[in-house]
């Protein structure tokens, strides 16, 4: 933290935002796998015109329970709702983190502050779902997906903070300049000579005809 600027409000104000949009990431991921998931199978598919839920006369049981999880049920009216309000709760106060700039005051920092708390969060969320599903082969995939966005999440926040750290390297440069930096001014005690090769020379238009009219400069 002593190499990075200090943001306009304090870490505190800014890391709390940050772990709430992760949370809020976490928890819509969670729902999604954990409780979203399992109420699907697979054979079954929505009819396009009614959309009524259309199913095989003699389903497959391993596909019928291929989502089946050790979590405890929970009604779909609440796993909409959560799921949905936790989305758009983190989406905007993930964009409301990005547009007010906490470094505006110290050299400015990349708008990927919400987006790098919204993989972590998301990585973390399918990372507690995986081990929840009985079938092995979905616990392993979706445990493999969570640890791949949340290592994107962490090389988005490497990247983040050295971008922070050169912008604010570049801030400090710049007020080191202006306060401690010296302008030389200099007083011009002769007029200097025209030069006779430059077409600023006032015997320019003497000295060369003018350019005829079908030339295109």
């Amino acid at each position: 933290m002593r190499s990075l600027p200090v943001p306009d409000g304090g870490w505190p104000h800014v890391l709390r935002q940050a772990v709430a949009v992760a949370m809020l990431w976490a928890i819509a991921t969670f729902g999604i796998a954990a409780a979203a998931m399992p109420v699907m199978d697979p054979q079954c598919y929505s009819d396009s015109d009614g959309g009524a839920q259309i199913c095989p006369l003699h389903p497959d049981p391993v596909l019928t329970h291929l989502f089946d999880v050790h979590w405890p049920a929970v009604p779909e009216p609440v796993t909409v709702i959560g799921i949905l309000a936790a989305m758009f709760l983190g989406i905007g106060l993930a964009i409301f983190l990005d547009t007010s700039e906490p470094w505006s005051k110290r050299g400015g920092a990349p708008t990927a502050v919400g987006l790098t708390a919204g993989l972590l969060g998301a990585g973390l969320g399918l990372l507690v779902a995986g081990p929840g599903f009985v079938h092995p082969l979905i616990a392993v995939g979706c445990t493999a997906l969570g640890a791949l966005v949340f290592l994107l999440g962490l090389l988005a926040l490497r990247a983040f903070l050295r971008a922070l750290r050169r912008r604010y390297a570049r801030h400090l440069r710049r007020e080191q300049l202006q306060q401690q930096g010296e302008r030389t001014v200099a007083t011009v005690i002769g007029l200097i000579g025209p030069d006779p090769e430059s077409p600023r020379d006032p015997e320019a238009l003497k000295k060369y005809p003018p350019a005829p009219e079908s030339s295109p400069s």
